[in-house]
């Protein structure tokens, strides 16, 4: 089984330019150009500078990484406007750092399924299993899904 588009750059033209088309259709390019290191697919993402973990750990990284804080919200901007404002580059290295740190190695049917697995769960955290509003530190909780 072969990936459509990989973060660390190991995918053929014709799925880069897939991604790039789907991209362009939901986004202007100025809104997720920088999101990408120049030259990619065929330059790599920057080596991450922690050890890979889990997707479920990159989410709780993520969510507690200050850089990657909110901007105060702007009900008049549009999604592309959100998207490159926050597109800074201390953001940008930081969401980097995170896709490099997902583990893709392994494109092993065995290993596609278990990456989709990770996503599946995370998905089905996000969608009902959030702390309570106001809880803090933020908390994934199994008994608040239902």
């Amino acid at each position: 089984m072969t990936p459509s588009c990989l973060p660390r750059g190991t995918c053929n033209n014709a799925n880069a330019t897939n991604s790039r088309l789907a991209q362009t259709c939901l986004h202007s390019p100025e809104a997720l150009g920088a999101a990408y290191p120049a030259g990619w697919p065929h330059t790599p993402f920057p080596p991450p500078k922690g050890e890979s973990k889990p997707l479920i750990q990159l989410y709780a990284d993520f969510i507690q990484d200050d850089t990657l804080r909110p901007e105060p919200y702007d009900p008049n901007a549009t999604i592309n406007q959100r998207l490159i404002r926050a597109m800074t580059p201390p953001r940008v290295a930081a969401i980097q750092d995170l896709v490099a740190r997902w583990d893709l190695s392994d494109m092993s049917d065995a290993g596609v399924a278990a990456r989709f697995e990770e996503v599946a769960w995370l998905v089905t955290l996000l969608t009902g299993a959030t702390s309570r509003p106001g809880y803090t530190p933020a908390r994934f909780d199994f008994f608040l899904v239902s």
